[in-house]
């Protein structure tokens, strides 16, 4: 009793003195003096609202001092996972006696706003001397870099096994002199979770006149572990698009030759990495000691809006835009504005890794490969070659790259730097992204790239690139390396004004040594490739460009016009050219109607104006007819020509769903010179997929080695009524009919989503609905395996009619045995739902059973209408077997019932 006595004279005397100096300390009354040098107590330590403890430490008027800091360090650096570095730091800090800042506690101050709340740059305190409370607040020093334990690295998700996922792609062409075929593949067989065999190949068969030719090449066919998840080896044929890719370090070198090579290779991946971590940016974080609301703005622009519990809170800052730029943050409290902080932000776009990146791969060379760099000699030792690369991050900013490639006779170099930027000030506030590389070969060949982009509302964009042989006219000898000379450079630039977009562009080229014709010359002809021979010559163009546009759209017709001028010469027959065009388009897309279909129309005509085509006009019409939500299935129609009586028409169709996407045109082309001409094309593309639970097939993915997630499909229904739909981040939406099994092969070492809901179209008079495997979930899975998953789906037809016996009398005080739900509605009037279609229904009464034959005359919406429906009478031999059970159950039921009513009935009569 004493001691609380004591607490209320020293909270009542601090009251009277709501500060007091080291001077007026000194002077306390007689008695008071535990005030001055201190009391001993328990007090419960918290960080931004969570609490690590009770803590005792010394109180005073004026300070809180810690007995066991190290204790405070340990249990922060604990709750922030820290380096002992920092630890040591803290401890340091804490040791000192610390400000009691007791009128910002909430519970002094009445909970005005922003109580409970210190901003410092070391460590401070607020004592809270009404509960005994110590609120801590920390430097940014201390800050944590990322929100909670998120790990910088994906796993991969459960339940996945291993498959062989093969995607498949045919397309075709027909001419009236030529025909081609093309066949290309992707697939990856999943050994362990951490390994895969991958393959892609392509076949080409061509008729050219009297020539034929055909080509089976396998441009990859190789093993691959991943070490951990920094690092992996492969081995076999391989190209360098894994080296280019996340799949590999994403180490870019443009004109290092990385040919296809048969060998070995071990590096650095970013295929494990979680690329919603590296793309954040640099981390904007908040402190709030209570549930609240965080409004950011850039400038006027609201960024986002975040409800966050207390503690230290990193926001996510995915969808703010790129570049460098200050962020103010708006702290609200029981919706009342708190505090208002400014916090810097910049993000490049780029997801760079800040690790070293490297790979170092040996082999050979392939014959064919060798062949297509002007080889002659087909010896074991010109084919050898070693190839090496390796970035290097400087800063967030900057990163250095080089790589090396080295064969038995010569060796080649390239180094490369990038630069990235975001500005923050009134003229410029957007990104300028720079890259500079150089290449030297040691048999004399030397090659440059300058590219710079900045976008900042208007779009600014140069590139030049140079590669030159010492010999422009040589053919390299047999060695690996380059031919000819070639020097190319753009520059482009746009700008939105008001309601218009303004661009000019400027292209030069030049070219020396050798130059691939077609054999013979034909200007109807497309030449094939295999039918082409070199010559030698030197070519130079230039060109100017510069043009405007305007979108926009009046009674729900788009229109969209743009004007064009350039001047062009060329070092080859026309020396200069100047010129213009004008263009007009006009488009309509039609509202949906409840099934689901549209169409789009558009009309479009240009005026070109040169020395080739002189005051040429040309037009075009469009029309396309799509019949799905997904606009999967299409029909269209096109015809464009010009003045001159020349005119293309063409005719397509479109399909795709859960097997794949096919395509079909067929085209006739006429004009005054050649007459008609008719061609053909062709596509279908998709995916399979072999694992234990057994074969799936379905969409096309993205053409590479990768992953799948399989659906097996039950319904209580057999027919295809049933839908479900189904959409993959990277594999697209499928709309899925009946049962069995589809595929969608999905991006390996990339997450993506996949969504199952019940369809929101509904056919044939029914609704689906799904009972097991609905949802959306993230999914992140390597090459070669597949998650498989199982939707169950419940169809749910309902009938709306009347039953009749010899089309007079109304079935009345019948009861249904086959279907879900019954509502009877007098005079024979019903509706029912079943889950399956039904062609009968079993009706029963009494003893007596009855068939009703279910003929729909009319559908509405999710009802099927079936009008009076005549009745028979029927045996109970006649019902089918399912059904039977049910009213096997329902007679025995009844007869249970008259039992005991029989019995009641023959004891009343004994009384009587």
């Amino acid at each position: 009793m004493k001691v609380n006595i004591r607490v209320v004279l020293i909270a009542s005397f601090i009251t009277l003195i709501p500060s007091l100096s080291v001077r007026a300390a000194t002077q306390v009354p007689p008695g008071f003096e535990s005030l001055v040098t201190g009391q001993t107590l328990w007090v419960n330590l918290s960080v931004y609202g969570q609490s690590l403890g009770l803590f005792e430490a010394t109180v005073s008027l004026d300070t809180v001092t810690f007995l066991k800091p190290e204790e405070i360090a340990r249990a922060v650096m604990q709750h922030y996972q820290k380096n002992p570095q920092q630890e040591k730091r803290l401890d340091g800090l804490i040791r000192q006696p610390l400000a009691r800042n007791g009128n910002l506690a909430c519970s002094s101050n009445g909970g005005v706003a922003g109580c409970d709340y210190l901003d410092t740059d070391t460590v401070a305190l607020i004592y809270d001397e009404n509960n005994a409370k110590v609120a801590l607040f920390l430097g940014p020093e201390f800050i944590p870099l990322s929100a909670g334990n998120a790990s910088p690295y994906y796993e991969q998700t459960a339940e996945t096994e291993a498959a062989f996922i093969h995607q498949q792609n045919i397309n075709f062409v027909t001419n009236s002199g030529d025909q081609s075929l093309s066949l290309q593949g992707a697939g990856a067989l999943g050994l362990t979770q951490n390994s895969y065999a991958g393959v892609d190949w392509d076949y080409l068969a061509q008729k050219y006149r009297q020539q034929n030719h055909q080509e089976v090449r396998f441009n990859n066919a190789f093993l691959r572990r991943d070490l951990g998840k920094r690092y992996y080896v492969q081995a076999g044929r391989m190209d360098s698009r894994d080296i280019f890719s996340n799949a590999g370090g994403n180490i870019t070198l443009s004109q290092l030759p990385l040919s296809t090579i048969e060998g070995a290779r071990v590096g650095s991946t970013l295929a494990w990495v979680n690329s919603t971590q590296t793309t954040q940016g640099t981390p904007v974080t908040v402190f709030i000691t209570r549930p609240s609301r965080i409004d950011a703005y850039r400038d006027q622009q609201l960024l986002g809006t975040f409800y966050l519990n207390a503690g230290t809170q990193n926001l996510d800052t995915t969808a703010f835009p790129n570049g460098s730029y200050t962020v103010t943050l708006r702290v609200y409290e029981d919706n009342q504005l708190s505090r208002t902080e400014q916090v810097p932000f910049s993000r490049t776009g780029s997801s760079t890794s800040q690790n070293v990146e490297w790979f170092v791969q040996g082999g050979a060379i392939p014959g064919q490969d060798r062949q297509s760099n002007g080889a002659e000699s087909q010896n074991g030792a010109d084919r050898r070659v070693i190839q090496a690369g390796i970035k290097i991050p400087l800063n967030l900013e900057t990163a250095l790259t080089g790589g090396v490639a080295m064969t038995n006779r010569n060796h080649f170099v390239e180094s490369a730097l990038d630069w990235s930027h975001g500005f923050d000030n009134a003229l410029l506030d957007g990104i300028l992204a720079t890259r500079f590389s150089y290449l030297k070969g040691s048999e004399g060949s030397r090659g440059n790239i300058q590219q710079v982009s900045y976008n900042d509302g208007f779009s600014l964009s140069f590139y030049r690139s140079a590669l030159y042989a010492q010999d422009c006219y040589s053919n390299n000898g047999g060695q690996y390396g380059f031919s000819g000379c070639y020097q190319s450079s753009s520059l482009m630039f746009s700008v939105p004004v008001k309601s218009w977009y303004v661009n000019a562009g400027y292209s030069a080229s030049e070219n020396e040594g050798r130059n691939v014709i077609p054999a013979q010359r034909d200007d109807d002809d497309v030449v094939p490739v295999w039918t082409r021979r070199n010559i030698y010559s030197k070519t130079k163009t230039n060109t100017w460009q510069a043009g405007l546009g305007r979108g926009f759209s009046f009674n729900g017709i788009n229109i969209n016009t743009s004007a064009n001028l350039f001047t062009r010469t060329n070092s080859t027959g026309m020396k200069r050219d100047n010129g213009g065009f004008l263009s007009v388009s006009l488009s309509r897309v039609s509202t949906p109607t409840i099934d689901a279909r549209s169409n789009y129309s558009s009309l479009g005509m240009t005026y070109q104006s040169d020395r080739s085509n002189r005051n040429q006009v040309g037009y075009n019409v469009a029309q396309n007819w799509y019949f799905d939500a997904q606009n999967q299935q299409e029909i269209g129609v096109n015809l464009n020509g010009n003045q001159e009586n020349t005119l293309n028409a063409s005719v397509y169709g479109k399909t795709g769903g859960e097997y794949g996407s096919g395509s079909l045109a067929v085209s006739s082309a006429s004009s005054g010179s050649s007459g008609q001409r008719f061609s053909s094309s062709g596509s279908y593309n998709s995916s399979m997929a072999v694992a234990r639970s057994g074969l799936y097939w379905g969409k096309w993915g993205n053409g590479l080695p990768g992953a799948a997630v399989g659906l097996s499909v039950d319904s209580t229904d057999d027919s295809r009524d049933t839908r479900v739909d189904v959409s993959v981040d990277g594999a697209g939406s499928a709309s899925l009919h009946g049962t069995g099994r589809t595929l969608f092969s999905v991006p390996a070492y990339t997450q993506s989503n996949i969504s199952i809901n019940d369809s929101v179209e509904s056919t044939a008079g029914m609704r689906s609905e799904i009972t097991q495997g609905a949802g959306r979930r993230s999914l992140f899975i390597s090459p070669g395996r597949m998650l498989v998953g199982k939707v169950n789906i419940v169809s749910r037809y309902t009938y709306l009619g009347r039953l009749m016996i010899n089309q007079q009398t109304p079935l009345e005080d019948a009861i249904p045995l086959n279907v879900v739900s019954w509502s009877g509605l007098g005079q024979g009037g019903f509706t029912a739902e079943t889950d399956h279609r039904m062609k009968d229904l079993y009706m029963a009464r009494g003893m007596q059973m009855y068939r009703c034959e279910m003929k729909v005359k009319s559908t509405h919406d999710v009802v099927r209408y079936v009008g009076d429906t005549g009745c028979e009478a029927i045996s109970l031999a006649s019902i089918p077997q399912n059904v039977q059970q049910q009213a096997k159950m329902l007679i025995a039921t009844r007869r249970a019932d008259d039992v005991p009513l029989a019995r009641e009935q023959s004891f009343r009569q004994e009384q009587q």
